[in-house]
């Protein structure tokens, strides 16, 4: 592709949720917006990111589920089955011994309801993604009756908790502190304002949406340094 030249106001780096909201916010206000994105995919992280695991019959996805599904996971090697815990994990290649002690340890949690372990169920946005039908803690069913089954599971990110150091107007600061002129950071970018926490879901999404917003306002001078008298 030959290199084009483009005169813009405001050049976005990312077309995620923040460069995307940061772009639209611009042209309202009268600007000349340029997104540039290095992928094929419109969107950026935002529009591919979220793991996922799929449990038949889970509460939250019954729509649609059938026995038929749970059996086609089983025959692509997905779910592991087996009819007794020393079987399952012969098939995962584990100590039989070791298994059934964490098995045992979780049935006593799930019979008290209480996690002391992982803390699984101790806040109602956990307890959310339970199942209602499960008590005394939702997110805790013993595991009693065979056939028993295991998932691989592996780490995925979510979203970045360090990045780079933004003010209110979502101004990239110096190493001094003091905003470096013309550059903003949103999204994944900016180090997070929840400090690697996760209050629940949005924490990503929200931050990007907002901040986007506030950089373009600011870029539009429709913003003041004083965020007391910003419209």
């Amino acid at each position: 592709m030959a290199p084009t030249t483009h005169d813009t106001d405001l050049l976005i780096v990312g077309s995620g949720a923040a460069g995307m909201t940061a772009a639209a916010v611009a042209a309202a206000e009268g600007l000349r917006a340029l997104v540039v994105e290095k992928t094929a995919l419109v969107g950026g992280t935002t529009a591919i990111s979220g793991g996922m695991v799929w449990i038949p019959c889970q509460e939250h996805l019954r729509a649609g589920d059938s026995v038929e599904a749970a059996r086609r996971y089983l025959d692509a090697g997905y779910l592991t089955r087996a009819d007794t815990l020393v079987g399952l994990a012969a098939r995962l290649g584990i100590d039989a011994g070791e298994l059934a002690d964490t098995v045992a340890a979780y049935n006593e949690a799930a019979r008290t309801g209480v996690d002391l372990e992982f803390g699984r169920g101790a806040d109602a946005y956990s307890r959310y993604l339970g199942d209602a039908d499960v008590g005394p803690n939702p997110c805790l069913a013993a595991l009693a009756t065979p056939p028993f089954f295991a998932i691989a599971l592996v780490p995925s990110d979510l979203g970045t908790a360090a990045g780079l150091t933004t003010d209110p107007h979502a101004r990239v600061l110096g190493a001094h502190g003091a905003p470096v002129p013309g550059l903003y950071a949103a999204g994944g970018d900016m180090r997070s304002i929840m400090c690697g926490r996760y209050p629940g879901p949005g924490i990503t999404l929200g931050p990007a949406l907002t901040f986007g917003y506030l950089a373009a306002m600011h870029a539009a001078g429709a913003a003041s340094d004083d965020p007391a008298t910003s419209r």
